[in-house]
């Protein structure tokens, strides 16, 4: 494709990405990470895969306090 835009006299233009974020940022006009609760600025630390909605429910006081399961 690069000797079709030469050929043609036309410049490659990149497309601009966007993260998640920032689209729920500019669409719903909401912050992620912003607390619900009290307003502050949040700040994500981690990510635990693999576990299942009945051992995060079992394991919320580890994971409130920053605990590994």
């Amino acid at each position: 494709m690069p000797l079709i835009y030469k050929q043609l006299g036309q410049e490659v233009v990149t497309a601009k990405t966007f993260g998640f974020a920032a689209m729920m940022k500019a669409f719903l006009m909401v912050d992620p990470f912003k607390c619900i609760l009290c307003g502050t600025r949040m700040v994500f630390t981690g990510f635990i895969a693999g576990l299942k909605v009945g051992q995060l429910v079992s394991a919320i006081e580890n994971i409130t306090l920053q605990r590994p399961i």
